[in-house]
């Protein structure tokens, strides 16, 4: 069949709406640039992510899995600053991932789609609510989006291709070695593989050959990596990593129904536009699939293929809108069907035209408007403030307590403060601050979470959520004194001391300044304000021949910045430089 030759003036226009793109692509790049260097604040779990890094460098590291992001960004350690100027620099180089990522998708939609409708594609996806504001973020789900990316990309642009197979099997194996998470994408390639199979124009011979070598790839890849990592971690055992994998196994609960449906609906009433495109791309290709033959079956089958890692959401627990990051990407191709239909079926080349510049209106309006809300974001000075902070008081690194490993140089103790870890220790209602206090020593705690709060009562400290076992919560206030905006450091506030003694316990050994307006006596010793002793593990006695009242701070008169910050440590959680008033709490009187 002879090809009607497209007129200058149509191909003229059309080549004008390629540029169009071309430069919204561009603008919501640098938005979303300003956003991840200058403005975003830093999540928790991305000082979590750079603290496993700092923890396999001092050979605390003991889990294998979900940890090899520590060999990819072993340099972050060596940029010059603390741990803020760190994550700026691994959110630099995401960017870097990020456009891999969208060349990939591209690349999918060029083969899937026309030029239009793949650049559209990317433009959607970029735009994206969620992914304005966690696409960079420093944690699994940008890695696992080039990667799912790649291995489509790989396998869709170039069906037969051995060392496309190969390559795709890499992409499986550094997707697998990141996160377990990565299973999401299982069904979509192997659907891939399978339609091409069936419907494809490639010898089926060759699809298989691609198949089985892209598998073997795979297999032989993560294996290797991961016996490479696994030399340089303290191996965990056997059974501590199967408790891991089922509890991520737990994450899929298909008892629940949409787990995180405040998060879909958010993103609802956010991403209209592209929900809206991903349904009629969807019902296009599902029609495609259904009713017609050859090449546009085929095309149909992939292009729903690219949608599937979505139901996850039905069942996944942790569908937070970090995992949007993951998922969205493959899915945005559908967005561009549109388009390309469009490009297919219009002849009017000025309605064509009108009707791109309406299309374009839609994602270019959600990511300004994206851009504007989370652009006033003051966080990251917040942040870098308290890190100041925290360095300035303790010059070299000290063991510490805190949510997420802020302090990402210094050695962390304790669990990890998420909804799920927190929820597993109030469910088993067995008390681990003791045990952590005597083993490790830690000489801080760093209120980054609202159950850290050493100043509350125990019922608002934390939340449902959050809260910790209440024996836990009083134990910390027994044993910790605020010293500087979150920072609480070691210490007992023994209140007015009188000639008769009062008894006290130390569980944190070492130096402590002696705060009191007159001479006091411990253990039988006399000691003047202001001076300096050394406490043991264990009881003491403390009094006084005339009352005052007595703290001992840990250390050797400890700095105490001067720096001032106004706000939550992180977005909707956290600290608050001046916390909300408490009821007071009632203490009995000492007989």
């Amino acid at each position: 069949m002879q090809t009607v030759p497209i007129p200058w003036r149509h191909a003229w226009e059309r080549w004008l709406g390629t540029l169009l793109l071309l430069a919204s692509i561009g603008v919501v790049l640098g938005l979303k640039l300003q956003l991840d260097t200058q403005s975003l604040n830093l999540n928790w779990d991305e000082f979590n992510y750079l603290n496993k890094i700092y923890q396999h460098q001092r050979g605390e590291l003991t889990r294998v899995l979900q940890t090899f992001h520590v060999q990819l960004f072993a340099w972050l350690t060596s940029v010059k600053g603390h741990e803020v100027d760190q994550l700026l620099a691994a959110r630099k180089a995401l960017f870097g991932v990020r456009i891999a990522t969208c060349l990939c998708i591209f690349a999918l939609g060029r083969t899937l789609l026309g030029v239009n409708g793949a650049l559209f594609a990317v433009l959607s996806g970029l735009s994206f609510s969620m992914l304005m504001r966690h696409g960079e973020t420093f944690r699994f789900d940008p890695l696992l989006s080039l990667c799912s990316a790649l291995a489509a990309a790989l396998l869709v642009c170039l069906p037969g291709n051995r060392l496309a197979g190969a390559a795709a099997g890499a992409a499986l194996a550094l997707g697998g070695l990141i996160s377990i998470k990565f299973a999401v994408f299982a069904p979509t390639l192997l659907a891939i593989v399978l339609a091409q199979w069936a419907l494809g124009e490639v010898p089926r011979r060759r699809v298989a050959t691609q198949a089985l070598t892209c598998a073997i790839a795979a297999a032989c890849s993560f294996g290797v990596l991961l016996l490479l990592h696994g030399l340089s971690v303290e191996t965990e055992s056997a059974s501590s990593t199967r408790r891991f994998l089922g509890r991520a196994a737990g994450l899929m609960d298909a008892e629940t129904i949409l787990p995180q449906g405040k998060t879909l609906l958010s993103t609802l009433r956010w991403d209209v536009a592209f929900w809206g495109l991903l349904l009629v791309g969807t019902m296009t290709a599902y029609a495609d699939a259904l009713h017609l033959r050859g090449p546009a079956r085929l095309r149909g089958l992939l292009l729903l293929a690219l949608a599937a890692p979505l139901l996850t959401l039905v069942i996944y627990r942790n569908a937070f809108p970090y995992f949007y990051v993951t998922i969205i990407p493959l899915a945005a191709v559908l967005c561009g069907v549109l388009v390309d239909r469009l490009e297919r079926w219009t002849r009017h080349t000025p309605l064509l035209f009108i009707l791109g510049l309406a299309l374009l209106v839609a994602p270019l309006h959600h990511g300004a408007r994206r851009f504007f809300e989370l652009n006033s974001d003051d966080h990251i000075s917040i942040q870098r403030t308290i890190l100041d902070g925290v360095h300035q008081i303790f010059p070299q690194p000290t063991p510490y307590i805190d949510r997420c490993g802020m302090v990402s140089s210094f050695p962390k103790v304790g669990p990890l403060m998420s909804t799920l870890m927190l929820k597993r220790i109030r469910d088993a209602k067995n008390p681990i601050f003791h045990e952590i206090l005597l083993k490790h020593q830690p000489r801080m705690v760093l209120a980054n979470l609202s159950s850290l709060q050493l100043n509350l009562d125990h019922r608002f400290a934390g939340g449902k959520e959050y809260r910790l076992l209440r024996s836990d919560f009083g134990l910390l206030r027994s044993n910790y004194i605020h010293h500087w905006g979150p920072v609480w450091v070691a210490g007992k506030k023994l209140g007015e001391l009188k000639p008769e003694p009062t008894k006290f316990e130390i569980l944190l050994h070492g130096p402590y300044t002696i705060e009191a307006s007159k001479p006091v006596q411990i253990d039988g010793v006399e000691h003047a304000p202001g001076a300096v002793i050394e406490l043991t593990l264990g009881r003491h006695r403390a009094w006084a021949q005339a009352p005052t009242r007595l703290t001992l701070r840990y250390g050797d008169h400890l700095l105490q910045p001067q720096l001032k910050f106004k706000g939550r440590i992180f977005q909707g959680l956290g600290f608050v430089s001046k916390p909300p008033k408490a009821k007071p709490i009632k203490t009995p009187k000492r007989r």
